[in-house]
């Protein structure tokens, strides 16, 4: 089953390559917009929800690992600098494989 017209970058990988820096920079801010609105103290939490009272330092941490890892997709992408695209791929390799451990250990 082909694509639709919209979705098919194959003739255009600038285009494809736009909207992915587009979709890493959106990602970025909305955990940092996140970390910004997180006002409550561990101590105002329940008991049952104290556990996720450091999110706030952890929302910090990847909302700047985000905008680093963005920023160097869009300097490799506008200025075609392979190892900022191969810093990249890797860093994403990484994420998404220590994403599925997380998500199964959260399973099981």
């Amino acid at each position: 089953m082909p694509l639709p017209s919209y979705l098919d970058f194959s003739a255009n990988i600038r285009t494809h390559g736009a909207f992915v820096g587009v979709i890493l920079t959106l990602d970025a801010i909305a955990t940092l917009l996140m970390r910004a609105a997180w006002n409550f103290k561990k101590e105002d939490l329940p008991k049952e929800l104290e556990h996720i009272g450091h999110m706030k330092e952890t929302l910090l941490i990847l909302g700047i690992a985000e905008a680093l890892f963005a920023v160097i997709f869009w300097i490799g992408f506008l200025k075609r600098i392979r190892w900022c695209l191969t810093v990249f791929v890797g860093f994403i390799a990484v994420v998404l494989t220590l994403e599925f451990i997380g998500l199964l250990g959260a399973i099981l």
